[in-house]
Formats: structure tokens, C-alpha cells, sequence
């Protein structure tokens, strides 16, 4: 059997992942198709990924723990199994409740530049 561990197939080539921590006690790993992005972030107690926005449409799902989420001005909070979907350019932003949180969203097209986050989050 093959480890696949940390890893993706992209391209014919087992690719390495790589993650980055762009925000405090937010880890995120991201994989890049030609149409999508797929993401998994993981949220220590309290961290945010502030407002921002992006020209693709975004699907985010709490796999576990829970979140306040901002999505086009609309305040909501969300707990493992439920989600949301921010559509092309709308603001969103997350931050993770006490005992922290792991979401994963989809974002299509594939993402090609990093979001604008907006002043103030």
C-alpha cells in the first residue's frame, strides 16, 4: 500500500503539501487544481482570518469545533457540519470559537492571486 500522507496527486507527479500559517494560530494547507482551490484551515482557540475578498465564489465547510463568520454583512455562527458560501467579491471573514476550529472550503475558480483584505478586521 502507498502512503500518500501529506500528499497529493497533481499532474501525473505525487506532490509534496505545503502549509503556511498566514494569520496567528491559523494553519492552512491548499491544494491547486486548473478549475479549483481546496483548502484546509485549521483555527487554534480564537484566531481569524480577517474580512477580506476574492473574485472567486467560495464554499466553506466546518468539519469541526465552531466559528463566527462575516459574510456580506451578515453575522453568523456555525458549528461542525454547517457552512457557507461567499460569492465572487463578497466579504468574508472567520474567526474560531474557544476550542478552535477546522474548516475546509472550496474556491473556484482556482485561486490566482491572495485575497484583498479590507481595513479595518
Amino acid at each position: 500500500m502507498i502512503d500518500l500522507a501529506g500528499h497529493v496527486w497533481a499532474d501525473g507527479d505525487l506532490q509534496p503539501l505545503a502549509a503556511d500559517e498566514p494569520y496567528q494560530g491559523l494553519r492552512r494547507v491548499m491544494i491547486d487544481g486548473r478549475a479549483a482551490t481546496l483548502a484546509r484551515y485549521d483555527f487554534g482557540p480564537g484566531a481569524k482570518f480577517p474580512l477580506h475578498r476574492h473574485p472567486q465564489e467560495q464554499l466553506t465547510l466546518v468539519v469541526a469545533g465552531s466559528v463566527s463568520a462575516i459574510v456580506d454583512g451578515h453575522h453568523v455562527s456555525l458549528h461542525a457540519g454547517q457552512g457557507f458560501v461567499a460569492r465572487a467579491d463578497e466579504s468574508h471573514g472567520v474567526e474560531a470559537g474557544p476550542d478552535g476550529a477546522i474548516l475546509v472550503a472550496v474556491i473556484a475558480p482556482a485561486r490566482t492571486a491572495p485575497p484583498e483584505v479590507l481595513a479595518g478586521s
